[in-house]
């Protein structure tokens, strides 16, 4: 990367920080939660409606939506009315996960089966939707059920979550902490086509070393930022196998 003025320094931290700021009002959504209790769900549409309070709320399943049932990962299907949950919102109307406490006794029966999105039919997660704002160039590693961040250059990406999880990780030597937020296994990437899918930013997302049994069954997908000089900037992409 080619050197930067002090100009082009101080350009970089003022966009910084404006672009902190302008994401603040979604950081704190992702982190909202609420506890309400259900009322209705409407599996085709997508939407479930709670009582919050005595006043009717109704929020939707994202694509990445995480429901856990008594501690266990579990299909939609398997939310009833006056189950009490407790909902962490991506933003003001989707539900990034949502931890259900307890069904009501007379509707409850055997233990959830695991589940991971909104294919009944999955046994683990295929998919990773990873977003961070980042300055310049950042590897994600993948392998087994672990996940990490391999920094190579530049600021530290921030505002950093997984499939619809904020995760501010702990970082030593440019590298992170595994990702503590799967509540279910990751899917074998044997005999997986994986696609990466660039959701936003400017720069670039791209699969720069495919999982083989040379390093360990290991996926590295890279985040560049196109222009660093312009300080950072928020990139969201989808992996799938």
């Amino acid at each position: 990367m080619k050197a930067r003025t002090r100009n082009h320094k101080t350009s970089r931290r003022n966009t910084t920080g404006f672009l902190i700021a302008i994401f603040a009002t979604g950081i704190a959504f992702s982190t909202a939660r609420c506890e309400d209790n259900v009322v209705s769900i409407d599996q085709k549409a997508r939407v479930l409606t709670v009582d919050h309070g005595g006043a009717l709320k109704a929020y939707r399943f994202g694509p990445y939506t995480e429901v856990i049932i008594n501690g266990v990962q579990a299909p939609i299907t398997q939310i009833q009315a006056g189950a009490h949950v407790t909902i962490t919102l991506s933003d003001p109307q989707t539900m990034a996960r949502i931890a259900v406490g307890g069904n009501p006794p007379a509707l409850s029966g055997a233990s959830p089966t695991p589940f991971s999105g909104f294919d009944d039919t999955a046994n683990a997660i295929h998919h990773l939707a990873i977003k961070m704002l980042e300055d310049a160039h950042d590897d994600v590693k993948v392998r087994g059920n672990r996940l990490w961040i391999e920094h190579v250059d530049w600021a530290l990406p921030k505002d950093i979550s997984i499939n619809g999880v904020p995760w501010a990780p702990h970082w030593t030597n440019n590298v992170t902490e595994d990702f503590p937020g799967f509540t279910g296994p990751l899917a074998s990437f044997t005999d997986k086509k994986i696609s990466v899918t660039k959701l936003k930013g400017r720069g670039s997302v791209t699969l720069i070393e495919p999982p083989t049994s040379k390093n360990g069954q290991t996926l590295t997908i890279r985040f560049s930022d196109k222009d660093g000089a312009a300080g950072a900037d928020t990139h969201e992409a989808i992996i799938s196998w």
